[in-house]
């Protein structure tokens, strides 16, 4: 008797397994192949508002520059130029400019920043330490 229960568990046991490695998911098409879709971006094609109603704010390719180097320098820093020293103060989002002597040359400044690559950052992004 426990031969024959035995058996049979073993049986169901094997049935079940069967079943699980052949049975492939069906999507909601009844399609059995299910394809995974990512969204692409066409060239051309423009971004219509979000689902929400709200207009979503458009940036310029200029505005988006700008973020683009003020992320850079923000990881960059500190950064010694040698006249100065740009740190990044995370507390207030602020960039920290303090002359290593005397006060700082805003002209010199903007020249490292314009010759780094940086000239889109405005000067509301700095605070002058002295």
């Amino acid at each position: 008797m426990n031969k024959k229960i035995l058996i049979v568990i073993g049986i169901t046991l094997i049935a079940v397994l069967i079943v699980l490695l052949l049975w492939k998911p069906k999507n909601r098409n009844g399609d059995s192949n299910i394809k995974i879709i990512s969204p692409t971006i066409t060239p051309g094609i423009t971004r219509v508002a979000s689902r929400t109603g709200a207009d979503e704010p458009t940036r310029t390719p200029e505005a988006d520059k700008a973020a683009d180097q003020l992320s850079k320098l923000r990881l960059s820093a500190p950064i010694d130029t040698g006249d100065f020293i740009i740190n990044m103060n995370w507390g207030e989002v602020i960039f920290e400019v303090k002359a290593k002597t005397g006060t700082v040359d805003k002209i010199k400044l903007w020249d490292w920043l314009r010759k780094n690559g940086y000239e889109l950052i405005s000067a509301e992004n700095f605070k002058f330490i002295e």
